[in-house]
Formats: structure tokens, sequence, C-alpha cells
């Protein structure tokens, strides 16, 4: 029997981009304390390609087995078998490469990816969160928004950028200059209300503006 894997704690995350799709995947620590089964289980991640989710695994040489089974849990829920491949798995000559597509991933949400075969679960999670920034070039995750949410933004070529924040009553609250595709909203440090964002490059250019609500 193979052990089983889960993930809790992140390591390292990274942002991906297509278009106004935001991903962003890191793989996350094993709730029992043990990494994934480096024997049997080469390298496994996901990338986003225009709204998809492309996962690609290897299984190292000297392992075979009957099939294998990709699963995918969203926000914390139960995982549920999304696809499959079929026959014998692996060689005993050398590594076997695999690759499986998520045509219908979840936006807005965090979604859990993994792998079993033989029943028992051999790979580590990958926790992936698609975000649709939408026409307004920011989204605002969760919303509305407390100190904790992140405002994600379409600044894909990391300039520096100011955002102005004005109350309803047309009085500057923040400004703030940054560089980078995503800022907390505890950074800016806002009263209870609502407010209108803009943001623009040093140029003048706007490239996001709209309403948040903070709580």
């Amino acid at each position: 029997m193979m052990p089983t894997h889960h993930k809790s704690v992140c390591i390292k995350s990274f942002l991906l981009r297509a278009g106004l799709v935001m991903a962003l995947i890191w793989p996350i620590c094993s709730m029992s304390g043990m990494a994934q089964d480096t024997t049997f289980l080469g390298q496994f991640q996901a990338m986003e390609s225009q709204g998809r989710i492309r996962l690609s695994w290897v299984v190292n040489q000297g392992n075979i087995c009957d099939g294998m089974e990709i699963e995918r849990g969203v926000d914390g829920g139960d995982f549920q078998k999304i696809g499959q491949i079929d026959g014998m798995c692996g060689s005993l000559e050398r590594p076997q490469t695999y690759e499986f597509w998520d045509e219908t991933p979840v936006f807005n949400r965090v979604s859990h990816y993994r792998l079993k075969t033989f029943g028992a679960v051999v790979s580590d999670t990958l926790e992936v969160e698609l975000v649709d920034a939408g026409n307004k070039g920011f989204l605002v995750v969760p919303h509305p928004a407390t100190s904790d949410s992140r405002i994600y933004l379409e600044n894909t070529r990391f300039e520096t950028c100011q955002i102005l924040v004005v109350g309803m009553d047309g009085r500057p609250a923040r400004e703030r200059i940054f560089r980078g595709e995503r800022l907390d909203v505890g950074e800016l440090d806002l009263l209870p209300g609502i407010y209108a964002i803009k943001v623009q490059t040093s140029a003048g250019f706007v490239f996001a503006s709209g309403l948040i609500t903070v709580r």
C-alpha cells in the first residue's frame, strides 16, 4: 500500500496569467507530515493556459501501476474524481511523463488537485486559485472586503503604480505607490464604507477602476 499524502501549509506561490485570468498555484505540505512518495512519483505541477489547468507529472523509472486517477477538491470540500489515465502506467526501464487538462476549472475559489493509484494518494496536493479580474482590471477576494482581503490587479509588467482610494464624499482616503499584481486591503487601513479605487501608472495610464466595499 502506498502512503497517503495531503497538504495544508503553503511552501511557495507564484502568479501565472492568460489575458484577464490569474492563476495562483502552490504546493502545500502533508497534514500527516509526510512528503510526496518521491520513489514513485517525480515532478507534479500545474500551469494555467487560456482558462484551463494543465496537470503534469512523472512516474519514476522502475514503477508501474494499473491506471491513475486525478481528483479535485474545492474550498476544502471532498475530493472528486475528474479524470483518469487508463491501462498500465509507468515503466521498469525509463521515467514516464503524463498530463491531464482540467477543461472546466473553478474560478475565484480554491481548488486542490491530487493523484491516486491502487486506491491510495501518491502525490502532494497542488492548491490552485484561478482569479478572473473581469473588465474592471482588478478583483477583491473575498468581497465585501476585510483587512484579510487581497486586491488582484492587471499589472502584468510590474510597473510602478499609484492606487488612489476615494470615499463616497469625494475626499481622498488613501494613496499608495507600489509594484506588483496584488495588494493586501489591510495595508490601506480603510474604515468600513464604500470607496472608489483608481490604479494608474506613473505615466498616468489608468488600467483599473471601480468600487470596493469594506466591512
